[in-house]
């Protein structure tokens, strides 16, 4: 009943078999008072284990999705600054570099036995965690080298990096 006193219009039910791993959702009403109110969902679990089972798997699909949030953004003298920083399309300088904010996982990749004139700056706008560092680092063969006339990174109120 709602607090006026009034019938519920629908209820769903959702039991659980734990042996079998089965739900069971009993018929809703097909027809409705005029003027009621919207169905209500009752989500029953009679089992504390399946309670767990359900947070473990919304809390790893989190994660999952956080990891396919992350980017890989490639820099390489024969690219272009126009291009968005992808392996076949990458950039050409730091600039954009500079310019992008990045996330947790996100990964900079310098081509390999190249020289980039720096230096690189990361703010506080890119922040990487522990379990999910902003890497930079090269790709290819060889190290690349960041030249610059002052530091060749500089990382300021952030952290999270590798």
């Amino acid at each position: 009943m709602y607090d006026d006193g009034g019938e519920l219009p629908s209820v769903l039910c959702v039991r659980a078999n734990t042996r079998r791993g089965a739900f069971s959702f009993p018929p809703l009403q097909d027809t409705f008072q005029e003027n009621a109110l919207p169905p209500r969902v009752n989500l029953a679990l009679k089992s504390p284990n399946i309670a767990i089972i359900m947070v473990r798997i919304l809390a790893t699909l989190i994660c999952l999705a956080k990891l396919c949030l992350a980017t890989d953004y490639y820099v390489n003298t024969s690219g272009s600054d126009t291009n968005p920083g992808t392996q076949a399309l990458p950039w050409q300088t730091i600039n954009n570099v500079n310019s992008t904010t990045f996330g947790p996982g996100d990964e900079i990749l310098f081509q390999g036995g190249q020289t980039f004139t720096g230096p690189l700056i990361f703010t506080a706008t890119s922040v990487g965690t522990t379990a999910n560092p902003i890497v930079v680092s090269s790709y290819g063969t060889g190290l690349a080298t960041i030249s610059s006339t002052s530091d060749g990174i500089d990382i300021t109120n952030t952290q999270g990096f590798l």
